[in-house]
Formats: C-alpha cells, structure tokens, sequence
C-alpha cells in the first residue's frame, strides 16, 4: 500500500478565530478568480437550449402514448 502524498489542496480550512493556531493575516481564499473552465452566459444557455431540444422527442413520444391509451380506454368503455 502507497503512501498518501501532500499535494498542498486544502480539503478544511482550520484556521478558525480562537483556537491557538489561528492567523487572522493569512490570504482569504473566498475571492472571486476567473475560472477559465466555467462557461459563459451565452454558453450556459445553448447547453441548456441542446438539452431540452434532445429531451423533446422522447416528451412527445411519451405525451403521445398517454393520449393515445387515454382515447383507446374511452373508446374501449363507450
């Protein structure tokens, strides 16, 4: 078995205000950076815009049989 390796990631963030180790100087790590992998707006919405137009179809087929079995039993029990 390997030995786990610091790869320097912080999982928790202990420097809590009143516990002997806290550093109230340290760098805030909640400040907003540019994250080159995040997709824009317009992005965002054509993802959004596939997804829904991928799903239609299978919608409408679904839609379909319900109508269709809801006509077939109101004619069954005419």
């Amino acid at each position: 078995m390997t030995e786990p390796e610091d790869d320097g990631r912080t999982i928790v963030n202990m420097n809590v205000d009143g516990l002997p180790w806290y550093q109230p100087n340290l760098p805030d790590r909640r400040i907003k950076r540019h994250d080159p992998d995040k997709p824009t707006k317009k992005e965002l919405f054509a993802m959004i815009k596939a997804a829904y137009l991928t799903m239609l179809p299978y919608a409408l087929i679904a839609i379909g049989g319900l109508v269709l079995a809801f006509v077939v039993t109101a004619l069954w029990l005419r």
